[in-house]
């Protein structure tokens, strides 16, 4: 059984735990004292108010006139998606990730991306695309989305913020 103050202090160790792995430190999260506190200070979070690219990691989609080992049926390649947020939209974005994902995957199997030469033809697949993740995430979140024929390698910031997205 957990007394009042073990409570308590069990929740603000997972508060500052928070703040910690958001990028702010106590004082930057009340928003005053210390330096590099409040406005101003030069300190941003993983959530802070700008528009912000997110890689998820390749998706497997159904490709017209890719190989498969069953006739008539297509075959699957992989697609990196990039979602940007519009400027407050990250850390909704971040919630409703896992929705955005699910509904881009039922659009590329409901119309599969067809291939010419080799090459996935994209043609207007991002404003698809982008339609279905403004439905999943709501107003206001997704900027663009833009997928990706070739599967670069995300940078180190684009894994941390997907770790603290999930």
């Amino acid at each position: 059984m957990m007394t009042p103050r073990l409570r308590f202090l069990a929740a603000a160790l997972s508060a500052a735990a928070l703040a910690v792995c958001l990028g702010a430190t106590p004082a930057s999260a009340s928003g005053g004292g210390g330096e590099g506190g409040g406005k101003g200070g030069g300190q941003t979070t993983a959530f802070g108010p700008e528009e912000r690219k997110l890689q998820l990691s390749p998706l497997w989609v159904p490709v017209i006139g890719a190989r498969s080992q069953t006739k008539g049926v297509p075959g699957y390649r992989p697609v990196t998606i990039m979602i940007t947020s519009r400027e407050h939209g990250m850390m909704t974005m971040c919630y409703r990730l896992p929705y955005i994902v699910e509904a881009l995957l039922f659009e590329m199997n409901r119309q599969p991306i067809s291939q010419n030469r080799g090459r996935m033809d994209f043609t207007g697949l991002n404003a698809r695309l982008f339609a279905v993740a403004d439905r999943a995430a709501g107003p206001s979140v997704v900027k663009s989305v833009e997928a990706v024929e070739n599967v670069p390698r995300p940078d180190k910031a684009n894994q941390d913020m997907l770790a603290l997205c999930q």
